[in-house]
């Protein structure tokens, strides 16, 4: 092999290496980030858990009122902080969507029915009532945007 071989070769291995090297990389980014939102998702399914997400969410789907001073006049203190830990919950949810940790599509298709039913027994007054009484209308905005995602 000659000088003006090796020059040769080396001009053209040095951008197949780069190309390489990108390629690489990208795909180490993607598995990466592939698993940080496993990571994610399994602590999502803990804090469901912890937080009794399915006895929150019955307790939802049987409410019957429709003004937060009725919930609050007729609600018990457990069953307040039940509802509010499932507001909580989608609140942290939808930052994790908004922020790339988790995607929409795999949030609203897991709890599509729990959201949808959020949306039909809760949001229209819920939100309302919690933030009047709280004097912030953006409590919540996270919330919200994740309910009418899936709807």
């Amino acid at each position: 092999m000659t000088f003006e071989d090796a020059k040769t070769l080396a001009t053209i291995a040095g951008p197949c290496i780069a190309i390489l090297a990108l390629v690489v990389s990208g795909m180490a980014f993607w598995q990466a980030r592939r698993s940080m939102r496993a990571q994610t998702f399994l602590a999502a399914l803990k804090l469901a858990e912890d937080i009794k997400l399915s006895k929150w969410m019955d307790f939802i789907r049987r409410l019957r009122v429709t003004s937060y001073s009725a919930f609050l006049a007729t609600a018990t203190a457990d069953e307040q902080l039940g509802v509010r830990s499932i507001i909580d919950y989608f609140n942290q949810i939808g930052h994790l969507v908004r922020h790339g940790y988790l995607t929409k599509n795999h949030v609203v298709h897991i709890y599509w029915a729990s959201l949808r039913d959020i949306e039909a027994r809760l949001l229209p007054w819920w939100l309302a009532g919690f933030r009047t009484a709280n004097g912030q209308p953006w409590y919540y905005i996270t919330f919200e945007w994740l309910v009418k995602e899936a709807i």
